[in-house]
C-alpha cells in the first residue's frame, strides 16, 4: 500500500471512530478528553502502534491575562510525515479531522511514540485502570511483539 492510501485510510478510520465516539453518551461534541483513546483506536485498528503519538498541542489562548501559545497535553496518529488528528475540534479546527504535513504543524510537539505513547498513556495519564484502554493497549503491544 502507498504512503498517501495508508493516509487516506486513517483518515477514513479516524472519521469513522470519530462517529462512534460521538455515539456514546457524555462526550463532549468536540471530543475534549477523549484523543488518547481514538488515537488508540485508530493505530489499533490500522495495526500500526508506531503511529500513535503524544506530547503537547500548543494552544493560542489568553492565561492570566497574556496572550500566547500554551502546552495542552495531546494525542494523535502520524503516518509517515503526516498528522492525522481525530480530536483536534477540541482545539478550534472547524475540520473533523486534522490533517497536515508535520513539518508544516508547529502545534504538535511529540514527546513520545510507538510503546512509549502507549505506556505514557497508561501510566502518565493515568488511564491504565479504564478497561477499553487497557484492551487497546494489550491489542497494539501484540502487534509490536509480532514485527
Amino acid at each position: 500500500m502507498t504512503a498517501i492510501a495508508v493516509v487516506e485510510r486513517a483518515i477514513a478510520v479516524a472519521r469513522d471512530i470519530r462517529a462512534e465516539l460521538l455515539s456514546r453518551g457524555g462526550v463532549k461534541r468536540d471530543l475534549a478528553g477523549q484523543c488518547a483513546l481514538a488515537a488508540m483506536h485508530v493505530a489499533a485498528t490500522l495495526k500500526e502502534p508506531g503511529m500513535l503519538r503524544v506530547g503537547f498541542y500548543m494552544k493560542h489562548a489568553t492565561f492570566c491575562g497574556r496572550y500566547g501559545r500554551y502546552p495542552n497535553s495531546h494525542a494523535w496518529c502520524q503516518v509517515d510525515d503526516t498528522i492525522v488528528d481525530p480530536t483536534a475540534t477540541q482545539f478550534g479546527s472547524s475540520r473533523a479531522v486534522h490533517v497536515a504535513p508535520a513539518t508544516e504543524d508547529d502545534r504538535y510537539i511529540e514527546t513520545a511514540s510507538g510503546m512509549a505513547a502507549i505506556r505514557k498513556i497508561l501510566v502518565d495519564w493515568c488511564c491504565g485502570y479504564l478497561p477499553e484502554y487497557k484492551r487497546l493497549a494489550r491489542q497494539l503491544r501484540k502487534e509490536i511483539s509480532c514485527t
